[in-house]
Parts: C-alpha cells; sequence; structure tokens
C-alpha cells in the first residue's frame, strides 16, 4: 500500500500522495489542518464533526490521521491528557488501515507528550525504539521520501527530548541530521524551526551568538513563510540569548510583542514559557516585584497544564524575587517546592547556588554543618551528572566547611581552576565570598575585602558579559550577599579609610536603580504629540482603575486575586508601550565609586539583623553599627503607624504616651549612638538617606537635644544614594521658588476629601497666574502634557501605596488612576511635584529597585517631591499646601517651606506629630534631573 499524507508532532505531513478517493473525510482533514495554527478550537471542532459522523468504521485510514491530528492540536493547547486518548485512538485505526509509517508518526507524537509530561528519558527510548525498527520497515513498498520525512522528525524529537535532558552535544547531532533530511526535501518550514530549536542548546552551551544568529534567521524565514506562529515560538530563546547579552529591554519588548498572538489561540503552554522567560528577564533587569508576579502566573499555568518541570521553574523564579524583595519566609517555601518537583540539571545548578548563598548569608555557627550537608549531596549529584557546576560548588562548601584549616585553600584552589577551565563565570563571585570567609577566619580581612570587591568590580564591568556566558539566576542573589560581605569586612577593619570605603561600596549598591532608569528615561520618553498609551487600552487601565478605587475605599469583598491577574495585564500593557531602551539594561553595571560630599548626611544602612549609620561631616565618613536593632526599629515603626490610623482619637487628646514611647524608642535606636556626630551641626540642611523598609520612620518627629529633629535640621530626603554632593552643595535650591514660579495643579476633590475644593481657592489666590485644572478636568493626559512647561506641579487627590505590588501604587486623578509604572514614561523637565496624598512617600526598597510613587516621579525627571509618609487628614493637607505654598512664593527653598510649614500645622492642630511630619522632601541630585 503506498503511504498518504500525515502529520507528525505538530509539524507538516510527514510525506506521501493525497489518495484519489476524494472523500469528504478527507477535505475535511485538509480544512482542519489549514485552520490549526490560526484557529485551534476551530480545527477541533472540524475533527469533532468527523468521528461524529461514524467515520472510524468506514475509513479508518482517514479517521487514524484525523485522531493524530486531533492528538497534535490538543498537545499544542495544553491539554496533554486528553491528546493522549487521540494518539491511542489513531494508532489503532492506523494499524487496521495497515499504513505503516502513520504508525509510527503515533510513536513520535507519543513521545512528545511523554517529553511534554516531564520524562524525557521514556520518550527517548520509544524514539530509539523507532530508528531501530524503521531500516526493517523499509522495503519497496514504502515511499523511500516518506521515510526519509519520517526519520527526520524521529531525529529532530530526539534532539528536544535530548536537550530536555541537558544532554545538548547529543541533541545537537541529532538536530543537524534532522535538518539535513528536512532541507533535502525541500522542506524549508522544518528546517527553520528544527534551526530554532537547535539554538536552544547552542544556548545551553553557552555559544550564545550562535544561538542568537540562528534564531534571528529562522525567525524571519518562518515569518516570510507565512508560519506567524512558529515564529512567534523563537521569542522565548531569542529572549534568553539577548538576556545573556545584556540587551534586557529587547527581550521584555519581544515577549510583551508575541503575547497577544498566543493568548488569541489559546497556546496554554507557550504562555506558560513567555510568563516564565518574562520573569527571568524582568529579574535580571533588578525588577524583582514584576518578575515575581509573572512567575506566579507562569507556575499558575504549568499547574494547570500538570508540567512539572515548568511548575518548578517557575516556583525558582518567585522564590528567588521573594529573596531580593525580602520576602524571606515566603521565598523558601518557593524554593523548597521547586527542589523537590526538579529533575532538570539546570535548575538544580540554581538551587545548589541558592543554597550556598543561604549559608553565606547565615550565622558562622552554623555555616559549616549546613556547608558540609551541601557539599555531600552536590557531589553525589555531580557524580551522577559529570556537572562541573556542581562539583565546583562541592568544592566551595567543602572550603566553608573547614575554614581554618589548610583544606580551605586546597578546595578553593579546585574550585578557581575549574571555572576558568570550564568557563563558569557565574560561580566567580561564589568563589570570592567563600574565598573572603575563608581568609576571615584566618584573620586576614584585608584580603578578603580584595577578593570580593574584584569580583563585585569583574561581574559589572560591561564587557564582562560580552561573550553571553550564561549568569544563573541565583546570582543575583550572591550578588547581594557579596555586597553585604563586603561591608561587614569593611566595618569590622574599621579604619577611616575603611569606613570610607564601606560607605561608597554602600552607595553604589543602592544607586544602580534611580540613576538608570533616568538616564534611559531622558533618552527615550516619547514626545507629548503622541498618545501617553493606545486607545485599545483605555478599557483595561479603567478595570485596574475600578479595582484600586475598591482598595481604597471598598463598599463589597475584594478579589485579590481577580485584582491580581488585572494588574499582571495591565503592567504588561504599559511595559508594552515603554520605548525599548526604557528600562534598565542589568542590575549589574560598572562600578563607579561616588565621591564623599562635605555633608552633613545621616545615611542609614540593613546589614542582615542589625543597621549601619554612615554620618558625614565636613567630608569624612563616620560609622556606627547598630547591633540588632533591625527588627526593633520596625516594631517601633509598627507602633506608630497604628498610633497614627487612630487620626481623630489622637488629634482630640494630643500626643500620647504610645506615640511618646514608640519615638523615644526609634530615637534611641537611630539617633543616640549617633548624638555625638550630630550635636554640633544643629540648625544646618540636614540630607537623610534611608532603605524603603525605613522610610516609614517619622524621623521628623523623633526627639534630638530636647526638639524635634525637624526642629533641629532642615531635612532633606534622598531617594537612593546617588550624586550627594550635588544634593549638600544644592541645600537652598530656589529654582521652583518665588512668585515668577510657573505652577500646574490638579485637583480632585470628592465626598471623602471635601477641603480640597477650598485648598484649589487657597492655591489660586496664592499663584494668581497658576493653571489649576479640578474634578474631571484634571485627567492623566493634562498631566502628562502639562508638566514639562510647569516648575511646580501640585497634586491634590487620593494616593495608593500598594505594598504588593508597589509599582501600581497609584494617585486618582480626575479620570482614573496613574500608577507609578505609567508615571515613568512622563517627562517631568525638572519640575517641584507635591503630592497632597495619603502615603505617597512610600516605597518598596530591594537591592535593585526602590518602588514607588516618589521613586517613579524622580525618575521621570522631577527635581524633588514633597510626599507623604502616612494618611493625612483632609483639613491638615489643607493647612499644610495653604501654608507650603505661600512659603514657596515668599522663596524659601522647598526643603525649608516643607520645615516652617510643619511648625505652622502644629500651631493650627494639635502639636501631634501625625499632624505637622507627614510632608517631607525626598530630592534628587542633579543627575536625575532631566537634561541635567
Amino acid at each position: 500500500m503506498t503511504e498518504t499524507r500525515h502529520r507528525v508532532a505538530g509539524e507538516p505531513g510527514v510525506a506521501g500522495q493525497r489518495p484519489d478517493d476524494g472523500t469528504q473525510g478527507w477535505l475535511v482533514l485538509q480544512e482542519a489542518e489549514r485552520r490549526r495554527e490560526n484557529d485551534p478550537r476551530s480545527a477541533l471542532r472540524l475533527l469533532d464533526s468527523l468521528h461524529s459522523a461514524g467515520l472510524r468504521h468506514a475509513d479508518p485510514a482517514t479517521s487514524g490521521r484525523a485522531s493524530l491530528l486531533r492528538a497534535e492540536v490538543l498537545a499544542d493547547l495544553g491539554e496533554y491528557e486528553r491528546a493522549g486518548g487521540a494518539v491511542q485512538a489513531a494508532r489503532h485505526d492506523l494499524l487496521a488501515a495497515g499504513l505503516v509509517l502513520d504508525t509510527y508518526a503515533t510513536d513520535v507524537v507519543r513521545a512528545t507528550l511523554i517529553r511534554a509530561n516531564g520524562d524525557a528519558s521514556r520518550g527517548i527510548d520509544v524514539l530509539e525504539g523507532v530508528l531501530e525498527d524503521l531500516p526493517v520497515a523499509t522495503t519497496p513498498t514504502l515511499d523511500p521520501e516518506n521515510v526519509t520525512r519520517l526519520r527526520a522528525h524521529v531525529h529532530r524529537q530526539l534532539g528536544l527530548s535530548l536537550a530536555a535532558r541537558a544532554e545538548h552535544g547529543r541533541a545537537l547531532h541529532h538536530f543537524d541530521l534532522a535538518w539535513n533530511r528536512f532541507h533535502s526535501l525541500g522542506d524549508t518550514v522544518l528546517a527553520a524551526r528544527t534551526t530554532s530549536e537547535r539554538a536552544v542548546s547552542y544556548l545551553s552551551l553557552d555559544m550564545t551568538h550562535r544561538a542568537l544568529d540562528d534564531l534571528l534567521r529562522a525567525r524571519q524565514e518562518l515569518t516570510r513563510l507565512g508560519q506567524t506562529v512558529a515564529a512567534a515560538r523563537c521569542a522565548v530563546p531569542l529572549s534568553r540569548a539577548y538576556v545573556r547579552l545584556d540587551r534586557v529591554s529587547e527581550a521584555v519588548h519581544l515577549l510583551d510583542d508575541v503575547r497577544p498572538l498566543f493568548e488569541q489561540r489559546g497556546h496554554l503552554p507557550h504562555l506558560a514559557a513567555l510568563d516564565l522567560a518574562m520573569s527571568e528577564a524582568l529579574l535580571q533587569a533588578g525588577l524583582a516585584h514584576d518578575a515575581r508576579l509573572e512567575a506566579r502566573a507562569a507556575g499558575d499555568l504549568f499547574t494547570r497544564l500538570h508540567h512539572i518541570e515548568g511548575t518548578a521553574q517557575a516556583n525558582l523564579v518567585t522564590g528567588l524575587a521573594g529573596h531580593l524583595i525580602g520576602d524571606d519566609e515566603s521565598a523558601a517555601r518557593e524554593v523548597d517546592l521547586a527542589e523537590r518537583l526538579s529533575t532538570s540539571l539546570r535548575l538544580q545548578q540554581e538551587i545548589a547556588i541558592l543554597r550556598l548563598s543561604e549559608i553565606l548569608s547565615g550565622p558562622d555557627r552554623e555555616s559549616i554543618e549546613r556547608a558540609r550537608r551541601l557539599a555531600g549531596v552536590m557531589r553525589a549529584a555531580a557524580h551522577e551528572t559529570s556537572d562541573d557546576t556542581l562539583l565546583t560548588i562541592a568544592d566551595l562548601a567543602l572550603a566553608l566547611s573547614v575554614p581554618q584549616g589548610p583544606e580551605a585553600h586546597r578546595h578553593l584552589d579546585a574550585a578557581r581552576r575549574a571555572i576558568i577551565t570550564h568557563e563558569l563565570h557565574g560561580l566567580d563571585v561564589a568563589r570570592a565570598v567563600v574565598t573572603a570567609r575563608v581568609l576571615q577566619q584566618q584573620h586576614d580581612p584585608r584580603g578578603a575585602v580584595d577578593e570580593i570587591a574584584t569580583a563585585l568590580t569583574t561581574a559589572s564591568s560591561p564587557t564582562a558579559h560580552v561573550q553571553g556566558a550564561y549568569r544563573p539566576l541565583a546570582h543575583l542573589m550572591m550578588i547581594g550577599v557579596a555586597d553585604r560581605a563586603l561591608l561587614d569586612l569593611l566595618l569590622e577593619i574599621g579604619t577611616p579609610d575603611a569606613v570610607t570605603e564601606a560607605w561608597r561600596w554602600a552607595s553604589v549598591t543602592k544607586a544602580r536603580s534611580l540613576t538608570d532608569l533616568a538616564s534611559t528615561a531622558n533618552q527615550q520618553r516619547t514626545s507629548v504629540d503622541a498618545p501617553l498609551l493606545p486607545v485599545h487600552r483605555e478599557a483595561e487601565l479603567e478595570t485596574l482603575s475600578h479595582a484600586l478605587d475598591r482598595l481604597i475605599d471598598p463598599v463589597e469583598p475584594i478579589d485579590l486575586g481577580a485584582i491580581r491577574a488585572t494588574h499582571v495585564a495591565v503592567r504588561r500593557d504599559i511595559r508594552q508601550q515603554i520605548p525599548h531602551a526604557r528600562l534598565p539594561l542589568t542590575q549589574d553595571h560598572a562600578v563607579a565609586l561616588p565621591p564623599v560630599p562635605e555633608g552633613p548626611v545621616l545615611q542609614l544602612q540593613e546589614l542582615g539583623p542589625d543597621l549601619v549609620a554612615f554620618v558625614i561631616r565636613e567630608g569624612q565618613v563616620y560609622a556606627r553599627r547598630l547591633v540588632g536593632a533591625a527588627s526593633e526599629v520596625q516594631t517601633a515603626i509598627a507602633e506608630w503607624h497604628a498610633e497614627c490610623s487612630r487620626v481623630q482619637h489622637v488629634v482630640e487628646r494630643g500626643a500620647g504616651w504610645a506615640t511618646h514611647h514608640s519615638l523615644d524608642t526609634l530615637a534611641t535606636l537611630l539617633l543616640w549612638p549617633i548624638s555625638d556626630l550630630l550635636a554640633d551641626l544643629e540648625e544646618m540642611p540636614l540630607v537623610v538617606v534611608a532603605p524603603g523598609s525605613l522610610q516609614p520612620v517619622p524621623f521628623e518627629a523623633l526627639p534630638f537635644g530636647g526638639r524635634a529633629l525637624a526642629s533641629a535640621f532642615s531635612l532633606r530626603f534622598a531617594a537612593g544614594m546617588h550624586d550627594l554632593t550635588s544634593m549638600c552643595d544644592d541645600a537652598d535650591d530656589t529654582t521652583a521658588s518665588g512668585a515668577e514660579a510657573r505652577m500646574l495643579a490638579l485637583m480632585v476633590p470628592d465626598a471623602n476629601a471635601p477641603r480640597i475644593s477650598d485648598e484649589t481657592s487657597a492655591l489660586a489666590a496664592i499663584h494668581p497666574g497658576a493653571t489649576i485644572l479640578t474634578g474631571p478636568g484634571a485627567t492623566v493626559e493634562a498631566l502628562w502634557r502639562l508638566a514639562p512647561q510647569h516648575d511646580v506641579v501640585h497634586l491634590a487627590c487620593h494616593g495608593l501605596y500598594w505594598p504588593e505590588h508597589p509599582s501600581s501604587s497609584g494617585l486618582r486623578l480626575g479620570d482614573r488612576w496613574v500608577t507609578a509604572g505609567e508615571i515613568l514614561r512622563m517627562d517631568l523637565n525638572g519640575c517641584l511635584v507635591i503630592l497632597n496624598a495619603c502615603a505617597t512617600g512610600r516605597a518598596h526598597d530591594t537591592t535593585s529597585e526602590s518602588v514607588g510613587l516618589t521613586w517613579a516621579l524622580l525618575a521621570a525627571g522631577a527635581r524633588g517631591v514633597v510626599a507623604t509618609t502616612w494618611p493625612v487628614d483632609d483639613s491638615v493637607a489643607l493647612a499644610f499646601a495653604t501654608s507650603f505654598h505661600q512659603h514657596l512664593v515668599d522663596g524659601l527653598a522647598p526643603a525649608e517651606a516643607v520645615q516652617q510649614s510643619g511648625i505652622d500645622v502644629s500651631e493650627q492642630f494639635s502639636d501631634h506629630p501625625w499632624a505637622w511630619a507627614a510632608h517631607r522632601y525626598i530630592a534628587a541630585g542633579a543627575t536625575v534631573i532631566h537634561g541635567g
């Protein structure tokens, strides 16, 4: 019997001749095949109609091919269990019809489904069995071209299965065999698809440039051939190649661009892979919050698909992102789950690096035993897999387990040789931190400092990633461990030079986010003549706006899961509109240690359970370690904000004992240890730099020398540790002051904030020439278009800080909410922004980002922002705004105007700090001002 045309594993047919019977069943099968790529659900309905017509008994050959095609479509949609049933039905019918090659094709599809369910080894056995049987099956009754095509499919699926088992050398061999056969048959579509799949193995072997060339060529060829979905499938490996080459923004936009295609077709496996790749790219970009959202979305899809390995990968990225944003408890659960589920070598490597990071972050007394256990596990795994990475991690763990003995250096030398020989550059920072721990134990702290500093400098060099070598995601966590270890060592040395070096390294760690966002924003902002967002996004933004409305004033139960899903979708839409260079390129940047400013500066830094207080005065850096203070400070902050939440009660009874207690506790923890360094600096401008976790501290109200700190100093706050020299030099900046300053005000009163109407009248009287937009006229578009034309922008409305999704913290303008993520697109052109709304100064802080409204405004080019650190009463907000703008018109600098307005508010209301200390001035250094 002559074999007829059929399809294998989602590809154009294996080859053969169409039967001459012209049956209706065959025509329907052809139409289903044509619809498969663009409308898989419609193709399924056609195939189901064939079965309902009783085709199986009348024409088993066509019925078998229909079942086989049905299995492939179901596999595309992630419905693997139903696909398995269809394969069994296809095999039964094709055997009955005597179609030998078609029967082998069912084995190929079955092997594909086995691999999709996480058992690549069994799939390989099935495919190798087909290859062994094919020579026997080659008889004069079979078309040689059909046999060649089937061999090509088997080799291609073997390449995919071997790649899933991380046997990339063997995988490349089979991909090459498949490509040669498809090319000889003139099948350009399958040759291009094989090229794209082969590139994944090149990527895994750190042949990134070759992988990139193959992927770009395959994508272009598939697009030319009209294979839109196949071309879109190149996006995931292509994005990973871009990330390797520090082209993260291109990766993000590529993934966002192809997502709608798979959403329209309901291709859940591809959507899950896209979400996972997006989470990895965002994590490398330093956007840990968005990365965790995308990873959770990927995990949900992989779980629905019963894809164990994909679920494990998503759990790992979720855990890593959690660690980076400080949610260690939740992160540990995710990583533990990933470890239990995973069988992937690459995932084992990631988890091993993460476990090593955890040991290095923990107490010394526990690290030796934990390191010994990790070394044992890694040696066993390395023996089983012959993996150099796991063996190197075992050597590092063994060095940690005997830090004071000569064997430590033997293991470190072995690790160093392996890193150089096998180009395991992603482990170099880990090696440096372990070496530093050993040197510290052997009383050589200076040598330890040099090891870590050299590794961090090399890792952040612009030339470090030119070759595109794989950098484990867990490397990001190790970078944080190295930062903390370096700071710890320098403080231990304690000399003036070491303390200065500690401050400079602490500063450069935090400087990356804001300055990088600002510099790319200056280059790539969209013209104000273009719409802020396309019209078709408006409905989705309205959905997010409604969700935020319910969060701030819930009138019905809130479905946080639905809000989270809406948040993910809208963040994708907003992100898709940002020009490619707007995202930070990478978390690792060239290390440029900042100069020491003249001061005075108070800079707080977290260091495990401790805090470090740096004081800079007269160009000299001093440091005090506040041992065990981190948790006590958080407890006192919670007490203070609990007091502030009882606003009316507090105002009625004045400053109660609880308030004095929490403020006294905070002052004792944070100010008393450095009081001698600040005592003779009173009446001077003081720059305060604090991580996001300490931004809720009411610094203004802390008692110091018998009065509040805001009375002793003119306070200004820095959003990041960047360009403090310019902040100290520009303490009296009056660019936005005086009657001639151009002011824009957007005022949105409602039933919960009626006194915004009075605030509108007050501002109109103080600034007669101001542009004032109220109610529905105070739109997001008006802010975007008019802000660059003004020196001062005042926003009076509701504000929301959303801790779970800080980039979606927002302001409720007249038409809708505008989020921090959206504000990044705006060009504020060096204006002063006043946010007279609730909790607008809050930000969630991590090593790579300090996300919130103030962060977004400064990154978008604001010179400085006046914001609140807790919810404010409507009348208090009115009094502050009236006083502040009057002082501004009188010529005071913004920080001084805030200070004087606090005094005015305290005289008008209770002297409780809840009223007068809510507003603060957060300044930007000159480098983050648009055009500066």
